[in-house]
């Protein structure tokens, strides 16, 4: 029995979509039978695409449990080098601190250490700052990519904070990597992620991607015995539930003040943090309040 699937040119993406079309492939055909012969059926597609397994390790498949608009986001405990980081406690926002006075070529020795690499020396042209081959992810090896942001700018991370020209992201995936990993010493803003995730999910060229912020730092560092840190074993719901009734948020969020110690009601407000540079965003907003009217002014002068 004989199929027969009309497609034309113009139909076909360029590149890889076009060479599964030749030769003997495995497709996926969604279609319409429109005419029906002894020795041949004739179809409609609608779609034609790769056949993907759900287990095939050749595949970038969503795990089971995971939602397929994250599954390229891969959490740090799946990659086996770091799997000790599901044994540890997640980091306080004070243990965060720690990172502010860590330069980032310890940092970068550290991750080379855990995963049995020489440090690579830095220069100019460099695409990301470390490439490992030894690296798996849930068992499968891969190569990865890492872009490691040091205390320079002790603050969360902004896409200004991305190198002078805001294209380290650009350059980290430019090396060709499976997987791809971004680590900075204190917080991630959304935009900074969306841009990982935005570059990972490219047509024609998915990647797998890992986002390290300061406190998966702290546990990387905590789990593997590294920069002076120790094991922080994960704290139970009761004994959790039992401090706070005892009056002890320490750990908690709603401890708002700089790592400085200085109280700001406005530390987790990203729109007002400054570039490196001290000056703010053009698209910050400024609030009106806190500009005095003339009249104040000038009543000020005349006291």
């Amino acid at each position: 029995m004989r199929v027969d699937i009309p497609i034309r040119a113009e139909h076909i993406l360029a590149g890889s979509p076009g060479d599964r079309m030749s030769g003997r492939n495995r497709l996926s055909v969604f279609g319409v039978v429109e005419k029906l012969e002894s020795d041949r059926i004739h179809c409609g597609a609608y779609y034609v695409g790769t056949v993907v397994p759900r287990g095939d390790p050749t595949y970038l498949v969503p795990p089971s449990g995971w939602y397929w608009r994250d599954y390229q986001s891969v959490p740090l405990a799946d990659i086996n080098e770091f799997s000790r980081v599901s044994g540890e406690a997640m980091a306080s926002k004070s243990a965060r601190t720690l990172l502010k006075n860590i330069p980032e070529r310890d940092i970068k020795r550290a991750i080379c250490e855990i995963l049995m690499e020489d440090v690579p020396k830095d220069w100019g042209g460099e695409q990301s700052d470390l490439f490992s081959a030894n690296i798996r992810v849930k068992d499968r090896p891969t190569t990865a990519s890492f872009l490691l942001k040091g205390p320079a700018s002790f603050k969360p991370m902004k896409m200004t904070h991305l190198g002078k020209n805001g294209d380290q992201i650009d350059r980290l995936f430019a090396e060709g990597s499976e997987l791809c990993v971004l680590q900075h010493c204190h917080d991630i803003t959304p935009p900074v992620r969306n841009m990982m995730k935005a570059y990972a999910s490219r047509m024609g060229d998915p990647r797998l991607f890992t986002i390290i912020d300061g406190r998966q730092t702290i546990r990387i560092l905590r789990a593997y015995a590294k920069l002076g840190q120790s094991h922080v074993p994960p704290e139970d719901t009761a004994t959790y539930l039992a401090r706070l009734e005892g009056g002890d948020r320490s750990d908690d969020d709603e401890d708002d003040e700089d790592d400085d110690g200085v109280r700001n009601d406005e530390d987790d407000d990203y729109s007002n943090e400054d570039d490196f540079d001290g000056s703010p965003d053009p698209g910050d907003e400024v609030d009106d309040d806190a500009i005095p009217d003339e009249e104040e002014v000038n009543a000020d002068d005349g006291d």
